[in-house]
């Protein structure tokens, strides 16, 4: 169970009405859909997301509820936090968090609060900084509703507009990640999930370290979209190389049980083969040629 005291609901007001802000927390009608963006101080780049939600919704009849989560922003929500008039998006909310908690700890956040407050089908995670793409939730409905609901559906990336220092490093990191884990990666947040789905996520320590990884953790249904990788819409990322480094360490450390497995019969193994080879080679056999020979 959630504490208040580590939260605080605003309503953002229905849409078009201008956004005034209140303080008194309401209850959420059954809805179909709920899209979850955790937001720190990108308040322009969650309204221009929230306007291009508005517009692929009506594609496919829509009408969801936005529930951003405040991850402790010093600035707080605008009162007019999207400048159109909106047509499909049913309301928007703002869950306040009374303290910076990190990403992955405002999604879990939110899930858990969804799960006890807003009986609903699915929910959509996705990031309101513009690179999960808008146009990109009909096919990831599309595909939830192709598996009747019974699995979380994941943007797998197909392209990804970094620098290539970043590439290379996320290339390594994925080489990593599947030696220690067994597993490939190549999905990040942006996901529909049902909401059944979410009785044995909230539960599970591993959500507040890595929400993807989580739920391959907990072994749910699982199907992937093919998306690319959209561009931020404004603002600089928060996120310097070192707290990409610890995004990544949690994403390993939620198969800490597999981790410790594999190294232990890696180091085994190596422990075996290492006397073996260098048995085979001479005392006077140059450094270089030992080490090819163990290749």
């Amino acid at each position: 169970m959630l504490s208040t005291g580590v939260y605080k609901l605003v309503r953002a007001g229905q849409a078009g009405e201008g956004g005034n802000i209140v303080t008194d927390e309401y209850e959420f009608a059954s809805v179909d859909l709920v899209i979850l963006m955790p937001v720190y101080d990108d308040w322009d780049a969650a309204g221009s997301v929230i306007e291009r939600i508005d517009s692929v919704c009506a594609d496919c009849s829509l009408h969801p509820i936005i529930l951003l989560v405040d991850d402790g922003s010093p600035a707080p929500t605008p009162a007019e936090l999207v400048k159109k008039r909106l047509r499909q998006v049913a309301a928007i909310n703002v869950l306040r968090l009374r303290r910076n908690l990190g990403h992955q700890r405002a999604i879990a956040i939110g899930l858990t609060y969804i799960f006890e407050k807003v009986p609903c089908d699915a929910i959509l995670v996705m990031d309101a900084d513009g690179q999960d793409r808008p146009e990109d939730v009909p096919r990831l409905i599309a595909e939830f509703s192709r598996a009747a609901g019974q699995c979380c559906i994941f943007a797998e990336r197909t392209k990804r507009l970094e620098t290539p220092v970043f590439k290379f490093c996320y290339w390594c990191y994925r080489i990593l990640h599947r030696a220690l884990t067994g597993l490939g990666i190549r999905v990040g947040n942006f996901s529909v999930i049902p909401f059944q789905g979410l009785s044995a996520l909230v539960v599970s320590p591993e959500l507040w370290n890595h929400y993807a990884a989580a739920v391959f953790k907990v072994r749910l249904p699982l199907r992937t979209v093919t998306a690319s990788r959209g561009q931020r819409l404004s603002g600089k990322s928060t996120m310097n190389f070192v707290s990409l480094v610890v995004h990544g360490l949690s994403a390993i450390s939620v198969f800490g049980e597999v981790v410790g497995t594999r190294t232990l019969v890696a180091a085994g193994g190596l422990s075996v083969f290492l006397p073996t080879s260098l048995s085979r080679v001479g005392p006077h056999t140059p450094v270089v040629f030992s080490l090819f020979s163990l290749c």
